[in-house]
């Protein structure tokens, strides 16, 4: 599910950014440590790291699905589990920009214009499991606690512009309960 929501944002922006933009852009989602960006990726770049995974207990369902199996018996299925998925959005500029600095705050801001032109990801650049969703894949600007700059001297690196991101995904399956 973590791949198909990675897979789903990527091809949300390589839809929504500018085409002479999206296509000399490459996605990655390492963390941006002092070891980033890796040789394997051409810059431009922009990086979506995953920092954060947590159910969302707002919308935890106690309810229970209750199908009756070919043989005749019942079996009990939780709900899915939802879970808010945050993101730390950087951009890499070529290292041959003029000004590096202004370059990767025009490629964050045309990410930023992209993730926020819609309140949820429209459905035909959902991917993988994510397009059997029942509930529709919101897209946010994260903000609070958890996307201070001051969590760079943990990834080993100096602070860098950036944004957050956080998405829903469903699709954690709660597993059969029982046999009746």
């Amino acid at each position: 599910m973590i791949n198909d929501l990675d897979q789903t944002l990527a091809a949300l922006l390589q839809r929504e950014l500018p085409a002479e933009l999206a296509e000399q852009l490459q996605f990655s989602f390492g963390a941006p440590d002092d070891r980033f960006p890796p040789s394997w990726l051409s810059l431009p770049a922009i990086n979506l790291f995953l920092y954060d995974v947590r159910e969302n207990l707002a919308l935890r369902s106690v309810e229970v699905d209750l199908e009756r199996g070919s043989d005749g018996k019942a079996v009990q299925t939780a709900a899915p589990v939802r879970v808010d998925a945050s993101y730390l959005i950087t951009a890499w500029p070529n290292p041959g920009a003029n000004d590096s600095a202004e370059e990767e705050h025009r490629l964050l801001g045309e990410v930023m214009r992209a993730l926020l032109r819609y309140r949820t990801v429209p459905q035909d650049v959902l991917r993988g499991g994510l397009t059997e969703q029942a509930l529709p894949l919101p897209v946010s600007r994260r903000t609070g606690a958890a996307e201070r700059r001051s969590d760079y001297p943990e990834l080993g690196r100096q602070a860098k512009a950036g944004t957050a991101a956080c998405s829903r995904a469903g699709g954690l399956d709660g597993g059969a309960k029982g046999n009746g």
